[in-house]
């Protein structure tokens, strides 16, 4: 019983050593891994470092110029970012002039403005007449002493006659009267002297009356003048401001053109030309040396 025992475990041992015996053998006979193929995906290679993320590959940049001469730059040619590829000068220099000149005008006519606000005009001077009323006072004080002395000699003839002298006094009558004459002659002569005092006076105040007329009209036609002047200055002055201001936006719409990123120009294409002004199409190859260069 015991021999049969020891047999049925020498066969099991025997079973589980070829079983080791075949899974080696099996393990040592695999056949090797076949290689794999490199796969390249095109346009999907890291960018350079210097390169923005979003930056694109390539970019088209339409400008407008006026002559040959104002496109800077050319095919095939390496720019850096902030290159200039467009710069119309010339015609942003007849700009620039006509801005100076109208910037001038708008001074002169400002300063015409200041001056012409704050400038008086003369004035007549205040009425007197003195001297005439002077000369008139005169006239009727040397009137009054001729007419006094007038009565005053009538007086004289009548008492002549109630003189009680036995004598014939007709003699002395007769050249007393005759004074009395020539006193009415100098009171007929003294009443013209006071007409004529007064007659320039009156003359003298027409005149100013009149000047003062004269002059009030001359202010009004001066106003008016000076206010169609306002008018016309404040009219210069708008349309001038007005064409500053479009200077000033011709002149900032001709600004150079620059590269908004480096790399290569590779192509220019001329898109056509209205009037003066030439369309043109620049394709700029983003990245590359130039690139670098604008990094470093």
């Amino acid at each position: 019983m015991e021999t049969r025992t020891i047999k049925l475990l020498c066969i099991v041992i025997a079973a589980c050593g070829v079983t080791a015996c075949n899974r080696a053998s099996s393990q040592t006979s695999t056949t090797p891994p076949v290689p794999m193929l490199a796969s390249t995906v095109e346009d999907e290679t890291p960018a350079p470092s210097h390169e923005q993320p979003n930056s694109p590959r390539s970019i088209k940049v339409r400008v407008t110029i006026n002559s040959p001469a104002d496109l800077r730059v050319k095919a095939g040619q390496q720019i850096a970012e902030g290159d200039v590829m467009a710069d119309r000068a010339a015609q942003r220099a007849g700009l620039l002039a006509q801005r100076q000149q109208a910037q001038l005008t708008l001074d002169r006519l400002l300063h015409l403005a200041e001056r012409s606000d704050t400038g008086d005009r003369p004035t007549l001077p205040t009425a007197n007449f003195a001297e005439h009323e002077a000369n008139i006072r005169r006239a009727e004080l040397a009137h009054a002493a001729v007419v006094r002395a007038a009565e005053i000699q009538e007086k004289r003839i009548n008492e002549i006659g109630k003189l009680p002298f036995p004598v014939d006094l007709e003699a002395v009558k007769q050249h007393e009267t005759a004074k009395l004459a020539q006193l009415a002659q100098q009171e007929r002569e003294a009443q013209a002297n006071l007409e004529l005092a007064r007659a320039q006076l009156e003359t003298a105040r027409a005149s100013r009356a009149y000047t003062e007329s004269k002059d009030k009209l001359e202010i009004q036609r001066q106003h008016i003048a000076q206010s169609e002047q306002r008018q016309q200055r404040e009219t210069l002055i708008a349309q001038t401001r007005a064409q500053l201001t479009t200077l000033d936006q011709q002149i900032s719409a001709l600004a150079a053109v620059r590269a908004p990123f480096g790399g290569t120009v590779k192509k220019i294409q001329w898109e056509g030309q209205s009037n003066a002004e030439i369309s043109v199409v620049i394709t700029v190859d983003v990245g590359g040396d130039a690139g670098e260069r604008a990094e470093r």
